[in-house]
């Protein structure tokens, strides 16, 4: 364990690092962070959850766009960007320590804390997110807390359940991804009444506060909506890169700039929207299935390879919002998308090498699935964010489960050192 405590000392030298460059440069615009900012501000001074500005038009979509979670998250640190920072600095060692307890459930071996070490640390898009007003390191530390109570030898069957349920609860009202695994809470109530001839109810937690939050919802935009997000997503993601894989990127520019999907200004304008997103976005997507999933397809591999592009150029004062690489990807635009990337040639040089370790991580991750029992819900875990958020293709959202991923993966090479260890012995 000697080497894994030398690798965390240098993961505090590096979150330091990152924190110092944080504070003392300027970094680009992130539209997410202005959206949190809004949401806390209006919270504290109007009582109200609305991501935007109060004195602009209203965007009636921005009501329940961002959810309660990460907003209380820095009204508790006084709204101080600096203080966020330096809290969720803290929290990247708090993965790391969460990562380390996981392994030792299934192993005690050094030589997987020492890979998972080496792993964490070259890791960077979740170093430089500590330094982003963004809600996913937050998110990823309760689902790995998940994981944790999950696999958890000590506790009896009945506290796993209630801790999992407030996690549970916990991670919808910071990120609304979670959402559509909510509906399993009734299934996963019944097959338990059968297993055990015992009623866990507490699992229906999240169920009732997303019931709740919505009917808050409804008095705002006159709908029982818990977020907005995944309409939005539907038409401005999913629905846009397909008709920019079918057709190319200026037929996919023209759809999300249609007058059907135009910023709904009023409650009527809203339902308009609404449906209209929803309507557009599916028939799109049904007209044109075979380029939708090869959309998701080629989306999830590029979710499960990026290094953190976004977080890498966005860090280092190279804003990304005006360019989408899945875009031009889907619009085989391939001269303009080299020639983005080697805008900055130090940055495409560092690109590289961490997709090389990408590489290297999912060969470990899919070796680990050997023992795909005893990780069944690991893997669970990690199939839910690539299958859900696939299309959009960044490791953003991949982030939520990137520890889990990161064990799995340190499990997988050992497995792959212990076959040459063997080999080399005969």
């Amino acid at each position: 364990m000697k080497s894994t405590r030398i690798l965390f000392i240098f993961l505090i030298l590096q979150v330091t690092a990152v924190f110092i460059i944080g504070f003392t440069h300027q970094k680009p615009t992130i539209n997410d962070s202005i959206e949190y900012e809004y949401a806390a501000s209006n919270m504290l001074n109007f009582n109200i959850l609305y991501s935007g500005n109060m004195s602009d038009q209203l965007d009636f979509r921005l009501y329940t766009k961002r959810t309660l979670g990460y907003p209380i998250f820095m009204l508790f640190q006084h709204q101080n960007t600096v203080i966020v920072n330096f809290i969720q600095s803290l929290i990247v060692l708090l993965n790391f320590l969460l990562g380390i307890s996981l392994i030792k459930i299934f192993t005690n071996k050094r030589r997987v804390f020492m890979l998972f070490s080496i792993g964490y640390t070259l890791h960077l898009s979740l170093l430089i997110h500590s330094q982003f007003i963004l809600s996913d390191l937050l998110f990823t530390s309760i689902i790995t807390l998940i994981a944790q109570v999950f696999y958890s030898k000590t506790d009896s069957p009945k506290n796993k359940i209630w801790i999992i349920s407030i996690l549970w609860t916990a991670a919808v009202v910071v990120k609304p991804v979670l959402l559509p695994s909510v509906f399993l809470a009734p299934l996963l109530i019944v097959w338990l009444l059968v297993r055990t001839k015992k009623w866990r109810l507490s699992l229906m937690l999240p169920l009732l506060i997303i019931t709740i939050a919505s009917a808050i919802n409804y008095q705002n935009i006159k709908k029982a909506e818990y977020s907005s997000i995944s309409t939005i997503n539907l038409a401005q993601y999913n629905a846009k890169l397909t008709i920019a894989k079918k057709y190319g990127y200026d037929s996919a520019q023209s759809f999300v700039s249609s007058d059907a999907l135009r910023i709904p200004r009023t409650i009527h304008d809203y339902a308009a929207y609404k449906t209209n997103a929803r309507n557009l976005g599916t028939q799109a997507i049904l007209d044109n299935l075979f380029s939708y999933l090869q959309v998701h397809t080629l989306g999830t591999i590029k979710m499960i390879l990026d290094p953190g592009r976004f977080e890498l150029y966005t860090f280092f004062n190279e804003p990304t919002n005006s360019t989408s690489l899945t875009e031009m990807i889907f619009s085989r635009e391939w001269t303009k998308l080299v020639s983005k990337m080697k805008e900055n040639i130090l940055l495409f040089i560092l690109f590289l090498v961490l997709l090389l370790i990408s590489v290297l991580k999912v060969i470990g991750a899919a070796i680990s699935l050997k023992e795909w029992k005893k990780h069944l819900f690991l893997i669970s875990i990690t199939l839910y964010f690539l299958i859900l958020t696939g299309p959009v293709g960044a490791a953003r959202f991949f982030l939520p489960a990137s520890i889990i991923y990161l064990v799995m993966a340190a499990l997988g090479w050992d497995n792959i050192l212990n076959f040459f260890q063997k080999r080399s012995k005969r």
